[in-house]
């Protein structure tokens, strides 16, 4: 087994479209020393469903103080669609438990970032509505991590 170095983190990372942020992720993550080409896909994939969630959590937080039934809709669609891609994280750390990095990434770009994705189009569908900076900004954190992950996935 090969452990990770810089050098790993670097060369995984070089193959996402924000290698800064990716390598954010990765060694963020205390265990990332030490960790596999497998390890840090892992890692990857934990930081896009830490996102995800904190999407997830920061909409249905700001559903109550919403002064517009269409920003009431959007944060509710946010809520709904970054809930249906929580889910499928587990198949997605499952298949990259057992080496099947092909099956993980087709769960990632077919499922997860489509849904987190589904907010921004929620967004744009509505050019003059105030978009909390919380939600826009947790749209592109979420879709960046998400695709890093798939980026790391799609090099295994």
């Amino acid at each position: 087994m090969i452990k990770s170095d810089e050098n790993l983190i670097n060369t995984l990372c070089a193959k996402t479209e924000k290698p800064d942020n990716c390598k954010g992720c990765l060694e963020a993550e205390p265990k990332s020393n030490s960790a596999d080409s497998q390890g840090l896909a892992l890692i990857a994939v934990k930081c896009a469903e830490k996102d995800t969630t904190y999407l997830h959590e920061d909409s249905l937080k700001l559903i109550p103080n919403s002064t517009t039934n269409l920003l009431t809709s959007v944060l509710k669609g946010c809520a709904a669609y970054s809930s249906k891609a929580q889910q499928m994280f587990l198949p997605v750390a499952h298949y990259v438990q057992e080496r099947n990095y092909s099956a993980a990434l087709d769960v990632m770009t077919e499922d997860i970032i489509p849904l987190v994705n589904y907010c921004l189009e929620l967004i744009n569908h509505a050019p003059d509505m105030v978009v909390p900076p919380l939600v826009l900004g947790g749209v592109v954190v979420t879709n960046q991590s998400c695709t890093n992950a798939a980026g790391i996935l799609s090099n295994l």
